[in-house]
């Protein structure tokens, strides 16, 4: 019963991947899905400010403020259409492991993906705070899909 016991133990608190920690002073929405984020960009907004790997790439204030007729943020568009080219070399040269590769291959032959296993190819994440503005929202995803990521996951809390 013990042996039970631990195995179930060390099944459900090891993890297979790598979690994304919140940034300190972001709430994050409540979601049911528990499964692990595969490693992506990260693009993280918070109150005050727009970070990309950790970096920052614009406030929130002067983003808002920007009224240019492009909806998108070029400081931000700038790495990530960098980053997107990097993705992209290492899927043509098969620089991925297997898992991905293949899944790469069934999203290029039209088929599902298997769960847990996504292809890196035009995915991002962001974590944003529950209470940003939708105009910001609306900028960051225009500037991701404009540098190549269209599968863009939204980072949220478990319940």
């Amino acid at each position: 019963m013990m042996t039970i016991l631990v195995t179930f133990l060390l099944m459900v608190f090891s993890s297979s991947g790598q979690l994304l920690q919140a940034q300190k002073g972001l709430d994050l929405p409540l979601a049911d899905s528990r499964d692990t984020l595969q490693q992506a960009p990260v693009i993280i907004v918070t109150k005050s400010e727009i970070t990309y790997q950790g970096q920052l790439v614009a406030t929130v204030d002067s983003v808002l403020r920007d009224d240019s007729p492009t909806f998108k943020i070029d400081a931000l568009f700038e790495r990530l259409d960098a980053a997107s080219k990097k993705i992209k070399e290492d899927v043509g040269f098969g620089k991925l492991p297997k898992d991905l590769a293949k899944s790469c291959q069934d999203l290029k032959d039209g088929k599902r993906q298997e769960k847990g296993h996504i292809c890196p190819d035009g995915l991002a994440i962001l974590q944003a705070d529950e209470g940003t503005d939708i105009r910001l929202i609306n900028k960051i995803v225009n500037t991701a899909k404009a540098a190549g990521f269209d599968n863009l996951l939204f980072a949220v809390k478990n319940k």
